[in-house]
């Protein structure tokens, strides 16, 4: 069987969507997306962790320095089913959807 596909950005990776995002902070603690927001941004991870948590507030996964918070829903356009907690101080990349689907569906692959 094959290996699931990685959740960790190169640096190459990184350095495309720098151009296309913003960077921002997060404190501990900061909900980055809860359950029914209507839009928030891709996010890559360069600095801190980040915890998704399920309607019922059960531990799913947590995202660390490289990994990145965006999952179908936010090309979708559908509302949110999952919540994101920073769990230590975060820096990360912003893309918002518009520039997100810009870059994967017009500027070709994420390399």
């Amino acid at each position: 069987m094959a290996s699931p596909p990685s959740r960790i950005l190169s640096a190459s990776q990184l350095e495309t969507l720098a151009l296309h995002g913003e960077m921002r902070t997060a404190a501990v603690g900061d909900v980055l997306f809860r359950v029914g927001d209507r839009r928030y941004p891709f996010m890559a991870i360069l600095q801190g962790e980040a915890v998704v948590l399920d309607a019922a507030g059960n531990e799913l996964v947590r995202h660390g320095v490289s990994g990145f918070l965006g999952e179908m829903n936010l090309m979708s356009g559908q509302t949110v089913f999952l919540t994101a907690v920073a769990t230590a101080p975060m820096r990360y990349i912003a893309v918002e959807r518009e520039a997100l689907r810009t870059l994967l569906f017009e500027d070709g692959p994420l390399v």
